[in-house]
């Protein structure tokens, strides 16, 4: 008799159980008690792998800054200043420049000592990477970038064209002129293209930015797969799409590989947003990346990352078994390829 697609699901996640365990029994990255600055009280913190840096462990998503008025991703950022986060995210490519733009804009002239600023390039060439540095600066209105990443890599053979293309080069140069000071990449297509890239062990590489959340676990994970790479080469971690870019909110998808097709809901069904971003938190992160769709959508957001407990081993099992069966699809998961 053949199995059902249940049936197989269940069964490839027992087999990867000794997989999960080992992930989940990865050592926590340490919190540091909130501080205060001139800017007043401090989120919590920990640290980015080896780069030296303490980040809170809330960062604003740039992309949901960038899609917004001016007024609004202005109260945006003030607001998440207010309540203590001090890590900011954008990249070039987020509504051509405006999210950088904004950021920029509005975090001088009082808040950006105080700011981490992450941003990346998709550039496929060292000339285009150069430019985009130097365009980066000039809408950020600063003269140095803390996190810069090589953005979204999608495969083994995209990440060979970008290194041959003189891509890593091009931000290395950078850094040894001081316009960056750390250097890492972003990828939530393949695990095998982010394991591809660590392995190579490139000189300066100091940080990771990819999917986490409860459906991850049963589908290309990211959590099983790179994590323990990552840590192996000392290499920090960001996490980001704890709630899969909207996919466990069900709903057709608007993007990626599911364009146009309708979408399980994960959460409130079988989990809270509370819970996903909790789930998030509690993995060996040093920063959960984040949007929001409002202010009062960031605030809560904060509130949750500033007082909720890490979850328990048990408590992130339990959660990623709930979802496994649904999860394991590929369905909630959009962006993977």
């Amino acid at each position: 008799m053949m199995e059902t697609p249940s049936a197989l699901n269940r069964r490839d996640f027992v087999k990867r159980a000794s997989a999960l365990t080992a992930a989940l029994m990865l050592p926590r990255i340490p919190t540091f008690a909130g501080e205060t600055d001139a800017l007043g009280p401090v989120l919590p913190t920990r640290p980015l792998g080896n780069t030296g840096l303490n980040v809170t462990i809330y960062c604003v998503g740039g992309h949901h800054i960038g899609d917004k008025s001016d007024a609004v991703a202005q109260a945006s950022l003030e607001r998440s200043i207010e309540l203590g986060v001090r890590f900011i995210d954008t990249a070039e490519s987020y509504q051509r420049g405006k999210s950088e733009t904004q950021i920029g804009r509005y975090l001088k002239p009082k808040h950006r000592e105080h700011s981490v600023l992450l941003t990346k390039t998709q550039a496929r060439d060292g000339e285009t990477a150069t430019r985009h540095i130097r365009e980066s600066l000039e809408r950020l209105r600063t003269d140095r970038i803390e996190l810069y990443l090589m953005h979204s890599i999608n495969t083994i053979e995209d990440v060979d064209r970008r290194l041959d293309g003189g891509v890593y080069d091009a931000i290395l140069e950078a850094k040894k002129k001081g316009l960056i000071q750390h250097i890492g990449f972003s990828g939530h297509v393949t695990p095998e293209a982010n394991n591809y890239l660590i392995e190579k062990q490139l000189p300066d590489l100091e940080f990771m930015l990819c999917p986490v959340n409860v459906a991850d676990p049963s589908y290309k994970s990211f959590i099983l797969d790179s994590l323990p790479v990552a840590r192996k080469h000392g290499l920090g971690v960001l996490a980001m799409k704890s709630l899969a870019g909207g996919g466990l909110l069900g709903g057709k998808s608007v993007w990626g590989r599911l364009r146009g097709q309708e979408r399980p809901k994960l959460v409130p069904n079988l989990v809270s947003v509370d819970e996903a971003h909790q789930f998030a938190l509690s993995q060996p992160v040093a920063s959960l990346v984040a949007g929001h769709d409002t202010v009062e959508q960031l605030e809560q957001n904060i509130e949750l990352a500033r007082t909720a407990p890490l979850m328990s081993e048990a408590d992130r099992e339990r959660l990623i078994t709930k979802v496994a069966e649904i999860a394991s699809r590929g369905m909630n998961e959009h962006y993977k390829g």
